[in-house]
């Protein structure tokens, strides 16, 4: 099971990265994390049961069609995280606000994908939809 899960997220990396078409993945949990002033560190609260969001992934941009339509139209190429397996991206909002665009795996192979602004950030536990 763990070897499908990183193949697939290899493989939603790579779409996000080269493809022309689109990945879709839907979440039903997500967390919101503060940034602490003094040690620069997000401190996130408990994973919460939300309405059931749909998440586009395309090669430049990443669509979250919650209560809120959010894009975020990327900037950079992949940079590959430290700490876990994944990678992230700096990206623009709709308001032009610069932030960081997630997609990572955690030590469980859960999938995620997040956004990062300079003093808060959202991240959504994501499954792929076939």
């Amino acid at each position: 099971m763990k070897k499908i899960l990183i193949t697939l997220l290899i493989i939603l990396s790579f779409i996000v990265s080269f493809a022309q078409d689109m990945s879709v993945a839907k979440s039903s949990r997500m967390s919101f994390g503060e940034k602490n002033e003094y040690t620069g560190e997000f401190k996130f609260n408990p994973f919460q049961e939300i309405d059931e969001v749909f998440i586009i992934i395309e090669e430049n941009k990443i669509s979250i069609n919650s209560k809120v339509q959010q894009f975020y139209y990327i900037d950079s190429a992949a940079i590959p995280l430290d700490d876990v397996k994944g990678n992230y991206w700096y990206a623009t909002d709709l308001n032009g606000t610069r932030c960081r665009v997630y997609l990572y795996m955690d030590s469980f192979s859960d999938i995620f994908v997040g956004v990062e602004y300079n003093d808060y950030s959202w991240i959504y536990n994501v499954k792929p939809v076939k």
